[in-house]
This record gives C-alpha cells, sequence and structure tokens, in this order.
C-alpha cells in the first residue's frame, strides 16, 4: 500500500514521499483507550542535489518541528499537521502535530557523502485524524435539503419564519463527533453584536419545543397586538406599586412529553421583551409543581438584574426536569418572578430554551455586516471572524467557546439568535447558513 506523507504548516509542504524524499516505513498507530495524544515514527531517506541543499533540507523538518511546539506553548502561529493519504482513498487525511524531532541514523554520515541521509522523525500528534473539509446539507420546514444555504429568521413561531436548520446524522461521516463550521451570509446591511448558536443532538431536536411564546403563558398578563413581536403578539404584565418574587408573575406548562425529550439536560434561557425593560427590574426563573397552579419550586436560578438597552435577555440555564435520572417525567411550571420597588410593566415576547448540546456565543466589536458578508464561526479552526463580500478577513469578535460539534449517526438541530448595535433583537432580520465539518476518526 502506497502512503502520500507530507508535514503541513501555514502554506508550507515538506513532502516525505515524492522528488527526492523517499519514505522508507511509516504506519500510522492506533491510539490506545484512555490515549488523548499519539506518539509515532516514520523513517525518510533524504537525497539532495548539494550537501548544502541536504543540510537546508534536514534544517526544514527541525523548524517544522519547532514551530508545531511554539504554537502548543504560545497558541500563535499555524498549526502543523501531519498529512497522510493512503492508496485507494479518495482522502486525505490530517492529524494536528504537538511534538516531534529529527534523528539522524547513525549511519548517517557514510550516506552523507551521497549527499543523502536517512532520518527518523518522531512525533506527538492528536488522536484522531480530520478529513477533507465538506459542506453539509441544511433543512428546515418547507425548504428540502440543500448545500447552497438555507435562509433563517430571526425568531421561530407559528408562520414559515424559523430561526433553525437541521442536520441529517446519516449524512456525518466518520466516528467521532467533530466542530462544526458554521457561516452565517447576511441578507443586508445589519449592525450586528450578540449571536447565540445553540445545537440539540441527543434530546429529540426534532420535537422539542424551544419556544414558548409570551401570549401563551398565564397569570395576569394581557396578550398585546404587535407586527414587531414573534407569532404577532406579547405579554404585558404590570404592576402598581410594586411587585416582588412571591408573585408568579409569568407561568408557561411544560408538558411531561417535552420533560421527557428534555430528560434532564441544561437548556440556556434566553428572553425576548417586546420593549425596553423597566429601570432596576429583577427577573428570577423557578421550575415548580404543578404545572398549571405552581406551589412548590422545585428549582430556583439566581436574581438577574434586566438590562434596560436590550431586548434579548440571557436568563442562565435551567435543568429540565430538575434532579432528573430517568423514568416518566410530570408536567411541570416554567416561572418567571420579578422584582421591582416602583410601578412599571414588562412585555414578554418570548422565551427561547437554547441547547442544551452545546451553545455557542460570539459577540461582535463594532463595525456593520454588509450584505453578503459572511460571519464565520470556524470551530475546526476555534475562531470567529468576518469575511467580507470583498475577499476582507475581519478578526473583530469576543468569543466565548466551545464551538458547537456535529456527531455521526445522530440528527442535528441549531438554532439562532441575535441582536444589533442598538440592543434591538429584530424579528425580520435574517441570515442564509451554511455549514461544513471536517470528518473525524480514529484509524485512516
Amino acid at each position: 500500500m502506497a502512503h502520500a506523507l507530507s508535514l503541513v504548516y501555514g502554506a508550507t509542504t515538506i513532502s516525505l514521499s515524492t522528488g527526492n524524499n523517499l519514505l522508507i516505513d511509516y504506519t500510522p498507530r492506533t491510539p490506545g483507550s484512555a490515549d488523548l495524544e499519539v506518539t509515532e515514527s516514520a523513517e525518510v531517506h533524504i537525497t539532495a542535489a548539494s550537501k548544502t541543499a541536504l543540510q537546508t533540507a534536514i534544517r526544514a523538518i527541525e523548524d517544522y518541528f519547532i514551530l508545531c511546539q511554539r504554537r502548543q506553548a504560545t497558541g500563535t502561529g499555524d498549526k502543523g499537521y501531519v498529512r497522510l493519504a493512503v492508496d485507494g482513498d479518495g482522502t486525505t487525511w490530517r492529524s494536528e502535530i504537538l511534538d516531534g524531532r529529527l534523528v539522524l541514523d547513525e549511519e548517517a554520515l557514510p550516506y552523507w557523502g551521497n549527499v543523502s541521509a536517512k532520518v527518523l522523525l518522531t512525533w506527538t500528534r492528536r488522536f484522531f485524524w480530520e478529513g477533507d473539509q465538506e459542506s453539509i446539507g441544511l433543512k428546515r420546514t418547507g425548504v428540502s435539503k440543500t448545500t447552497s444555504g438555507v435562509t433563517i429568521y430571526n425568531h421561530h413561531d407559528s408562520t414559515t419564519h424559523e430561526n433553525l436548520i437541521d442536520i441529517e446524522g446519516a449524512d456525518i461521516e466518520g466516528s467521532l463527533p467533530s466542530p462544526l463550521k458554521i457561516s452565517l451570509e447576511a441578507t443586508a446591511a445589519l449592525n450586528t453584536r450578540r449571536f447565540y448558536l445553540s445545537a440539540n443532538t441527543f434530546h429529540t431536536p426534532a420535537s422539542w419545543q424551544a419556544v414558548y411564546e409570551g401570549e401563551d403563558s398565564t397569570g395576569a398578563g394581557t396578550p398585546t397586538v404587535d407586527a414587531n413581536s414573534s407569532d404577532g403578539y406579547y405579554m404585558a404584565r404590570t404592576w402598581t406599586p410594586s411587585i416582588a418574587h412571591t408573585t408568579n408573575a409569568f407561568i408557561w406548562s411544560i408538558s411531561a412529553t417535552q420533560l421527557g425529550y428534555a430528560a434532564g439536560g441544561w437548556f440556556r434561557v434566553l428572553m425576548r421583551l417586546a420593549s425596553s425593560a423597566p429601570s432596576n427590574c429583577y427577573v428570577k426563573l423557578r421550575v415548580m409543581f404543578d404545572a398549571t397552579t405552581p406551589l412548590t419550586t422545585l428549582w430556583e436560578g439566581p436574581e438577574i438584574l434586566l438590562n434596560t438597552s436590550r431586548q434579548l435577555q440571557d436568563l442562565g440555564s435551567v435543568q429540565l426536569p430538575p434532579g432528573y435520572v430517568t423514568g416518566s417525567p410530570t408536567a411541570l411550571a416554567l416561572v418567571l418572578s420579578l422584582r421591582c420597588a416602583v410601578t412599571g410593566q414588562l412585555d414578554v415576547d418570548y422565551l427561547q430554551l437554547c441547547g442544551p448540546d452545546g451553545v455557542h456565543r460570539f459577540n461582535q466589536q463594532g463595525y456593520q455586516l454588509e450584505i453578503g458578508d459572511l460571519v464565520v464561526d470556524d470551530g475546526p479552526n476555534e475562531g470567529v471572524y468576518i469575511q467580507t463580500y470583498g475577499g476582507f478577513t475581519q478578526h473583530i469578535f469576543s468569543d466565548f467557546p466551545p464551538p458547537l460539534l456535529v456527531w455521526p449517526g445522530r440528527d442535528m438541530r441549531i438554532r439562532l439568535l441575535f441582536d444589533n448595535a442598538y440592543g434591538n433583537s429584530v424579528i425580520a432580520n435574517t441570515f442564509t447558513v451554511y455549514a461544513q465539518y471536517r470528518p473525524r476518526r480514529l484509524t485512516v
């Protein structure tokens, strides 16, 4: 079996099996059950046109390993990879090099006179191999699977407006989970700022109800018509002269079926307000029994001060159902209580229960997207950036890792919410979404 083996760093490739280099022996090592790294060797015979050229070739390999070591020590510079193409396999596989060294054969000096040298390369790499980058077919309601991009809205309601994309597990190759590369193409000029991408992979993604409309809550609120709110309504809750956490201001019933899907997962709760929150207004999430007349608190989150300049509020994470181990859950209530010392009103458009199999938040630090610009959440390369329509790359994000993962054989649903420089989360805003990944496996 013929191998094509090379060392890659940025735009530089050092072939170990073509040209003046002859690959004598290399067998990829399979990691042990507890291995996070793999150490293996390759024996190479290097020839050159001159002794100076031979020294240069040897130095190039030594310098390559130094750059790989520096990357691991400082986190700067490109990643180094060993790249392998096996005869008969159309995919070229790569694995990140963490450390390595070149050792001259004990008979190196006799060979040196013939302008050649046998060397032993020993390196430590990641325990997995990555294949070529592949596009993933995406779909949503009313949109068939395509790799040409799916347009989604900045909310999800009972119309054809959806903020989700679905991935079929059968389309994901390999044997290990792999970081996703998500590209969001601006369909109009947008002053975007905060992005929330979330994934549901193991909690019945096609059936899980992630969005709870404000107007569907019970309590003492008033459903209010608003074309700029999800599903055309929000729930207005007023109080005078004050309100405390002893009052269940908003109550959403979560059915036993839905809690069965949730299966004890931790969900990040995002709340969109239809208008600015009142000053000095605090909220708290609770999970209570029973679903219609909540009396007993099963779980209580921290008190959170609402941001008066943002529509999209991050309320933290909640386990559903609390303390879940196994068995058949009972319907429960998700309750939002308020504390405010003066008369006021809170207009809740919806809650979105994000995840629970990964939430990736990243913040855009200034500037405006133009139509055709791409916001790229590049999981394989561990970064977020803008790829402008003109071909420029702008690294203007603060990143809250880790990235989302795609799993072989597991259907997946990804949701997106975002806001802008003015603190508004405009429901009519859209992005066209593309997805890519590199298949991962233990052996080539």
